[in-house]
């Protein structure tokens, strides 16, 4: 049991390994013709979007005036599972496309020297590609259609949401946490040396808050197994693994306490569970495939997630959720819901490629209807001058987006913005061009601490690279 909290205390931003099996592939158009694998590039330091220039480190875009708070407490709401089947309703890319895409994800996935499954998606207005390879599980292929969590990534639909709460006058980004929260019926239960109630939203967003990560050092807390084993749950009860006393704030510190107490923020003004919220909000309106964990049930099919067992006691690459029921006799329901209280508003989200590609397109394009023009504008000029590191690359990073460029083969820099996730058991990217109007996400079944065949960049990122190169005129 121990070992099975220090493996709960790994969920940060990166991850595990991979397995070898003879890979299945499944994709939704065929590729008529092959494409070269991509050639080594290096990053830049120097990475900015068409946009217009980011805010400087401490000051918080002015908003509209703040509403009062609410002591009511989330409506709770059952809601149906979605469909994660691909709409067939989209436009096909090119043959010649289609191919270079192909082969982006199949030179990566067969350079792994471990493997469970990985899809990939590109979307571009009413245009979807997606592909499949490998495994769900020892007995299920992967399909463009498996749910699989995205991790981190989670994050690029909170931001969305506060934002949209700051555009109607709920609170503002220059609002302490303290006059946005104080009306929560847990508000009380913060321990306030650990959490700094006069932190902004702006702050928060920012991860420059000075709120420690509540996963620093939670392996070593004895409150850890009583979070994630207790009847019910509540994120308070999470946030109450933080070990360490807040710091001032100003510096660049990712940390998923953020979100959490964001999460809680949204509840609170919304009135609505955060499942609820972004159901509401922004998949059903955009008829987007996705659930937040542990709110909601984990979507029948959903990918198992592989790594190397290793870690945990065992031997060798395999399914972490078979290992935990041969150890500690879970099912898989009870090995997410326990992940899921250690992830929530940051990273419970499960859905597939060709949702996220979507979504990514709608939050950040101008063509993109998740959030208003205003919303986006504040969105993609939140970045932080500094250059910080983010996922072990440099990035500029904003209101849970991250910037950077990548170098395509002709030397030229290709601007792209999103945010990537990874933990225990699976990986996640998300890429959008602003340039070319493309998003893409890729998503494996898999933890993975090896570089892609594209030199400096992992392999999700050595996929999207290709892609971005295949498709710039």
């Amino acid at each position: 049991m121990r070992k099975f909290a220090i493996f709960l205390a790994f969920l940060l931003l990166t991850a595990a390994c991979g397995n070898s099996s003879s890979p299945t592939t499944n994709e939704t158009t065929k590729p008529t013709t092959a494409s070269p694998g991509p050639t080594t590039s290096v990053e830049s330091e120097d990475s900015v979007t068409p946009t217009t220039a980011a805010p400087t480190a401490t000051a918080a875009p002015t908003t509209t005036t703040a509403a009062p708070a609410t002591t009511a407490p989330p409506t709770t709401t059952t809601l149906p599972p979605p469909n994660f089947e691909v709409p067939e309703n989209f436009d096909a890319f090119s043959n010649q496309h289609q191919a270079a895409f192909r082969a982006a994800v199949d030179i990566e996935f067969t350079a792994l020297p471990d493997k469970a499954g990985m899809v990939a998606a590109v979307f571009a207005g009413d245009t979807l590609w997606t592909y499949a390879l490998g495994e769900a599980s020892a007995t299920v292929p992967m399909t463009v259609g498996t749910p699989t969590l995205i991790y981190s990534t989670s994050k690029t639909i909170e931001s969305a949401v506060i934002l949209a709460l700051v555009e109607e006058g709920h609170f503002q980004l220059t609002d302490s946490l303290e006059s946005v929260l104080s009306a929560h019926p847990d508000y009380s239960l913060l321990d306030q040396t650990k959490i700094n109630v006069a932190v902004t939203v702006h702050e928060l967003l920012s991860m420059r808050s000075g709120i420690r990560n509540y996963l620093a050092g939670a392996s070593d807390s004895p409150d850890l197994l009583r979070v994630v084993n207790k009847p019910s749950w509540k994120p308070t009860d999470t946030l109450g693994l933080i070990q360490e006393p807040w710091v001032e704030p100003g510096e660049y510190e990712y940390s998923d306490s953020n979100n959490y107490l964001l999460g809680m923020v949204a509840e609170l003004h919304s009135g609505k569970d955060l499942s609820v919220l972004y159901r509401e909000r922004f998949f059903d309106p955009l008829d987007i495939a996705a659930v937040l964990l542990p709110d909601e049930p984990v979507p029948e099919g959903t990918a198992r997630p592989h790594g190397d067992l290793a870690d945990f006691g065992g031997a060798g690459f395999g399914d972490m959720i078979e290992w935990d029921a041969i150890q500690y006799g879970y099912t898989p329901d009870v090995w997410h819901e326990q992940d899921a209280r250690l992830a929530w508003a940051t990273a419970s989200i499960v859905s597939t490629p060709a949702n996220i590609a979507r979504w990514g397109y709608e939050l950040y394009s101008s063509n993109g209807s998740a959030i208003s023009e205003q919303s986006r504008s504040i969105l993609l000029n939140s970045f932080e001058d500094e250059l910080v590191s983010f996922g072990g690359q440099p990035h500029y990073y904003g209101y849970w987006i991250a910037k950077r460029s990548l170098q395509l083969d002709d030397g030229t820099w290709l601007p792209t913005i999103g945010h990537k996730g990874g933990g225990p058991g699976y990986v996640s990217q998300l890429l959008y061009s602003p340039d070319l109007d493309l998003s893409i996400s890729v998503l494996a079944n898999q933890g993975m601490r090896y570089q892609g065949s594209c030199n400096n960049y992992d392999p999700l990122t050595c996929i999207a690279w290709a892609i971005f190169n295949a498709y710039a005129p």
